[in-house]
């Protein structure tokens, strides 16, 4: 009897934590609204968002890039190898994000590129697209179709969900706030020719 009231506590035990798992891997992250050119180009003049400054000078020496962080450096060194090689690999100091803590490093392949975010306290490192727009609160990068957000928990940069959209070509993205924005992109309908939307994003934390 005892045996039988411990599998049915377990077997309740198991369906609970399966259960939450599955709905916090289903939560949506965001709120998605089609609105109009108007308000994209009213949030386009408000200008809301981080800048990247130039802050401290970064140079290259004999290739290799020294990154300051709390205590130590991080040390970046270009991978110039033959021509047409996928190993290669070069980094170019873009500048900083002061109020989030991040240095901004692009980082060039050989037939591609993407950008770091490294973490100037701790030194982690973060991989988005090259087309990015950051407040202190959350930050969105995004190319082609996709867009990833991103929410900033006390300087980590975690990743809460993406927008994926096959028939969209994203132009533009601007904040609205620091937990919502608005998407610029050309939409396919069948073999027509593309044409414009736009949708406001609400990020839900």
């Amino acid at each position: 009897m005892k045996k039988n009231i411990l599998i049915i506590i377990i077997s309740l035990i198991l369906i609970l934590f399966f259960s939450f798992n599955s709905n916090a891997q289903t939560k949506k992250h965001y709120e998605l609204i089609e609105t109009t050119e108007k308000d994209y180009l009213k949030a386009k003049s408000l200008n809301v968002g981080l800048k990247i400054k130039k802050g401290r000078k970064i140079e290259k020496e004999n290739y290799i890039m020294a990154l300051p962080i709390e205590g130590d450096t991080i040390f970046l060194r270009d991978n110039l190898v033959k021509e047409k090689s996928p190993y290669m690999k070069k980094f170019d100091y873009i500048g900083e994000i002061i109020e989030i803590s991040k240095y901004v490093i692009k980082v060039v392949y050989f037939n591609d590129s993407q950008i770091w975010l490294v973490d100037k306290k701790d030194g982690t490192i973060t991989g988005i697209s090259c087309s990015f727009i950051a407040t202190t609160e959350a930050l969105i990068s995004y190319e082609k179709s996709n867009i990833n957000i991103y929410i900033n928990y006390a300087n980590f940069l975690n990743n809460i969900g993406s927008i994926i959209e096959p028939n969209w070509t994203i132009d533009d993205i601007v904040w609205i706030s620091s937990l919502s924005f608005i998407i610029k992109a050309r939409k396919s309908y069948l073999d027509k020719d593309k044409t414009d939307v736009y949708y406001k994003v609400y990020i839900i934390k």
